[in-house]
C-alpha cells in the first residue's frame, strides 16, 4: 500500500486507572496546538482542578493561568518568536501540585 493512512481511536476514560496508565499507553493527557504557532497556544485536556505554566527557555516562569476547560487559550501575541516549555499540573485547589505533562511550544 502506498500513501500513509491513519486511525482515530476514541478511549474512554474510564479505560485507565490514572495519569500513569495513560502515560504507560502512550496517550498524552494535555497537548498544544497550534505548533508552531503565532497568537495563541491553546492546551487542550480534560482534567479538572489544573494549571498550565509557560516558561521561556531560560527556565523563568512566563506565564501562569487556570484550566477553564476541555480546551484553555492563551494569548501569545504579544510575545516574542522563540521556543517556550509549557507544563500542565493537577491538584490546584488543594495545593498538593502535581506535574502531569510537559511539552515545547514555538512562536513564530
Amino acid at each position: 500500500m502506498t500513501g500513509t493512512t491513519g486511525a482515530i481511536f476514541k478511549v474512554p476514560k474510564e479505560a485507565f486507572d490514572g495519569i500513569e496508565e495513560a502515560h504507560d499507553a502512550g496517550f498524552a493527557v494535555a497537548v498544544a496546538y497550534p505548533n508552531p504557532g503565532k497568537d495563541v497556544l491553546n492546551i487542550r485536556t480534560g482534567l479538572k482542578d489544573a494549571r498550565v505554566e509557560v516558561y521561556d527557555m531560560n527556565g523563568r516562569l512566563f506565564h501562569s493561568q487556570a484550566i477553564t476547560g476541555n480546551v484553555t487559550g492563551i494569548d501569545a501575541g504579544g510575545w516574542v518568536s522563540g521556543t517556550y516549555i509549557w507544563k500542565v499540573y493537577t491538584g490546584v485547589s488543594t495545593g498538593s501540585t502535581t506535574l502531569v505533562e510537559t511539552g515545547k511550544w514555538v512562536k513564530e
